[in-house]
């Protein structure tokens, strides 16, 4: 919502927290704003968790997968990654529904909490990715040519303006 982003992650935003604290105290006031039951604290925290998982991993991954000439990503890429938030938040929501945080933790082990050992398996993925020299040269020379479309971009737009 947008009072949510305007008075509390914007805000921790201007006095200096980062990103991922802002995210998790913005779903913590979202918990609190929808009452008193752990399975809200539980969905929006975990959903905090999953958009941090999400932006490392599109920043792992799209590097290697865009193409570098249209700035687009294959269809295939686009489509396993809305089918993949389709069922994390699905996981994750499950929470929500039940209200009570013990039954939500019974439908996960249920499934053998497999939603919590994909995030640590991506996780520890996302890890070994980085440490590899090869995809620190491909996320350097993509923060290079991302740089370069800016630059155009904004020299275009003050060509506009002129």
């Amino acid at each position: 919502s947008m009072w949510l982003r305007k008075y509390s992650y914007e805000r921790l935003l201007e006095n200096n927290y980062s990103q991922a604290i802002s995210q998790y105290v913005t779903m913590l006031v979202s918990g609190f704003w929808h009452g008193f039951y752990g399975g809200y604290y539980l969905t929006f925290g975990f959903g905090a968790y999953l958009q941090q998982i999400g932006k490392s991993l599109r920043g792992a991954l799209r590097p290697i997968f865009e193409d570098s000439a249209s700035a687009k990503t294959p269809f295939w890429y686009n489509t396993g990654g809305r089918v993949l938030t389709a069922l994390m938040l699905n996981w994750c929501t499950v929470s929500f529904m039940l209200v009570d945080s013990a039954n939500a933790f019974k439908v996960w082990k249920s499934a053998s909490y497999v939603g919590f050992g994909f995030c640590l398996l991506t996780q520890f993925g996302l890890f070994a990715l980085k440490s590899t020299s090869w995809h620190r040269a491909k996320a350097k020379a993509y923060k290079a040519l991302v740089a370069e479309r800016r630059a155009k971009k904004r020299a275009a737009a003050e060509k506009k303006t002129q």
